[in-house]
């Protein structure tokens, strides 16, 4: 009789555990009792059915809003999700990079929004009929940031005051490229050609025709973390707030392998293209970054700074759902690989879009399927509480 209320007791103990690892909340109609283990999903879970109902949603936290027909907790109010980690706001629609929302009336067009009356050319809006040098009036995807933007001057703080320098010092057989202002076409020359010593030693002076460009843009990041809205701004407002963070950033990006000098006017353009504008010198920024030096330059800063947004997106995000179980810790590492392919498809888009030069893929993504860490405690305790039972329960059974 003592063996059988000790095999109670911890029978009662196993479930219980059982139900403190679960998130989701227990339906108890029919047959669907157990439905919080097998039916648990995240929070940045994409939308699987267009038939959810409100007792398959997420309790959201106060200071959040559900999302119709979803288990996601949005900052803001939302009336669908778009991709895993985007809310889009009513009378908007997901483009179907999902890398962000539209009104309705517009057409997604890479990462903008096309007006009415404008056309979508190589993923840039331009207005009909003038020419593609004139700028366009294109207004990125929302969400916005719309409390604080705490990526502004990203840019700026990701670039050492000293790069310039820095690039006349590199090795002299590093490339350079040069505008020829009678054929529009860009030819190429070596550093130590260009370059005359100063008189303070280990100094070089390099004309003022000439800028230091980095061939992966300092902008591409916190234009990309800018679409993303609220989350977004709590990976930049992370970096700022940790200088190892940004001091590392700003080595990826003034990196020798990324900086070369590039004539002035070219440098000026591929600027402008990247920030969602047109050069009438976009032939000539074409021609340089398809030249394989650049195209390396381009490819292996990219996997550098997307490994590093990897990293900083999931710390930073473990900060902002304040992580205490394996649950919310998973559910932040799910909405950081999201990012990460995310920003892996905008990254390359922007390159290749221009060029029609496909990039090498990132070895260092991780495409592999493997279980999710939330069920790993439930799966256990049961297992466990399984095992005992049949120890216990047998030998009962057959004395």
């Amino acid at each position: 009789m003592r063996k059988n209320i000790t095999l109670i007791l911890i029978f009662i103990i196993a479930i219980f555990s059982n139900f403190t690892f679960a998130t989701a909340p227990l339906k108890c109609r029919g047959n669907k009792l157990f439905d919080a283990f097998r039916g648990e999903k995240s929070f940045t879970a994409k939308i699987t059915s267009s038939n959810s109902t409100l007792e398959e949603r997420a309790i959201c936290p106060a200071g959040t809003f559900g999302c119709s027909g979803t288990d996601k907790c949005c900052e803001t109010i939302c009336a669908s999700t778009c991709g895993s980690s985007l809310c889009c706001s009513p009378n908007t629609y997901c483009c179907k990079n999902t890398i962000g929302c539209c009104p309705l009336g517009t057409t997604c067009c890479g990462i903008f929004c096309c007006e009415l009356g404008q056309v979508c050319q190589q993923n840039r809006c331009v207005e009909a009929f003038i020419p593609t040098s004139k700028p366009s009036t294109t207004k990125p995807p929302i969400p916005k940031p719309t409390v604080s933007d705490d990526c502004s001057g990203l840019t700026e703080k990701s670039k050492t005051s000293t790069y310039r320098n820095k690039t006349a010092k590199a090795d002299g057989n590093t490339f350079v490229y040069i505008l020829d202002p009678i054929t529009g076409k860009m030819k190429t020359d070596l550093l130590e050609n260009i370059r005359t010593p100063a008189s303070k030693p280990g100094v070089y002076i390099v004309s003022n025709d000439l800028e230091a460009d980095h061939v992966f843009e300092a902008q591409i990041l916190p234009n990309y973390l800018k679409t993303l809205g609220q989350v977004g701004q709590t990976i930049c407002k992370y970096i700022f707030d940790n200088p190892s963070v940004l001091e590392e950033l700003k080595g990826i990006i003034n990196d020798e392998i990324n900086m070369r000098f590039l004539s002035k006017e070219v440098n000026n353009g591929k600027g402008s293209i990247f920030s969602g504008q047109n050069s009438k010198l976009r032939d000539a920024v074409r021609e340089y970054l398809t030249m394989d030096d650049a195209f390396e330059a381009y490819s292996k800063t990219r996997d550098k700074v997307t490994d590093f947004l990897r990293k900083t997106a999931n710390e930073a995000l473990k900060v902002r759902i304040k992580v205490h179980m394996v649950t919310n810790e998973a559910r932040a590492t799910n909405e950081a690989n999201d990012i990460i392919n995310s920003f892996e498809n905008y990254s390359r888009s922007l390159y290749e879009d221009l060029t029609n030069r496909k990039l090498p893929p990132n070895k260092s993504l991780n495409n592999s399927s493997t279980l999710s860490l939330p069920y790993l405690p439930v799966i256990l305790s049961m297992t466990l509480s399984l095992i005992f039972f049949s120890s216990q329960t047998i030998p009962i059974l057959f004395k």
